[in-house]
Formats: C-alpha cells, sequence, structure tokens
C-alpha cells in the first residue's frame, strides 16, 4: 500500500504515515489499527479531513468497503474534489479489491494533478490488479461462457 497523502503533519496525518509502514511490512491487527484509531480521534476537531482519511485506510484494512466509501464520500461532500482525497480513495478502493472504482478514483486525481508520480504509479497498479482479475475470471469460464460472451459483443457491435 502506498502511502496515504496527507494535509499537513497532525495526530492524524501522522497516523497515516504509520499505517501505511505497517500495511507494507504486514505488522498490522486489530489492536494496532483500535490504538491508531483513537490517536486520529484525537485530533478529529482540529484535523478532520486527516481524521478522514485515517478512517478510510483502517476501513479498508478492515476490508469494510461501505465505510470506506463513506468516509471519503464525506470527505469529497465537505472538502470538495480535491487530488488528496480522490488519491486516498482510490488507494482504500484498491486495497478492498475494487479496482474498476478504484480506478475512478485514480483517473479524478489525475485529471487535478496529471504530473503526479503518486497517481501514475497508483494508476498502474490498479490497472494491472484489473488485469490479472480479468484473466484469471477468463480461466474459470468455460469455452460456451467465452462463446457466448464474444457472440454477445459481437452482437452488440453491429447496432
Amino acid at each position: 500500500m502506498a502511502k496515504h497523502v496527507a494535509q499537513e503533519e497532525s495526530e492524524a496525518a501522522k497516523v497515516l504515515g504509520e499505517l501505511a509502514t505497517r500495511v507494507e511490512s504486514d505488522k498490522v491487527d486489530e489492536f494496532t489499527l483500535s490504538r491508531l484509531e483513537k490517536l486520529a480521534a484525537s485530533s478529529k476537531d482540529r484535523d478532520w479531513i486527516n481524521y478522514i482519511y485515517v478512517m478510510g485506510a483502517i476501513s479498508a484494512i478492515r476490508n469494510d468497503v461501505d465505510a470506506v466509501r463513506k468516509y471519503y464520500t464525506q470527505a469529497l461532500d465537505v472538502e470538495g474534489n480535491t487530488f488528496k482525497t480522490r488519491f486516498n480513495f482510490a488507494q482504500s478502493l484498491a486495497l478492498v479489491g475494487k479496482f474498476a472504482e478504484a480506478y475512478v478514483q485514480a483517473k479524478a486525481a489525475e485529471t487535478i494533478s496529471p504530473t503526479s508520480e503518486h497517481i501514475t504509479g497508483l494508476m498502474k497498479n490498479i490497472s494491472a490488479k484489473m488485469l490479472d482479475e480479468m484473466w484469471k475470471d477468463m480461466k474459470e469460464d468455460t469455452e460456451e461462457d467465452l462463446t457466448r460472451m464474444c457472440m454477445m459483443n459481437f452482437a452488440a457491435g453491429e447496432k
């Protein structure tokens, strides 16, 4: 997991960095998540947006897709269409395996900041995961399933 992008160095912002480091080293457990959640909550009133980013990231680590969407939708509603929110939303969605949604959020972030190295790497990672997922799905399909899909695509193209 690449680091989520924090607004500034508050307690919640520090927690984002620690979360990313722990996920990369596979040292995340529920006790740690609860501790980090409490740390971030201590700066909720002073640094609401980073608190929301932390909660979105923790929700992703807990594999709670609905909570991920809830937190980042709140961030978009309050902060507007910012690179940091779109990037972090994409990161969290990718972490829970929602690659198509993650790609949409990453594209939105890229539109805001097209030269960001962070977004370029994230989009490559998401695209690779989507491709892997597609091939995995195709390997599980029968020849009949694949033929039916090809015929449906062919018929759709004729209209």
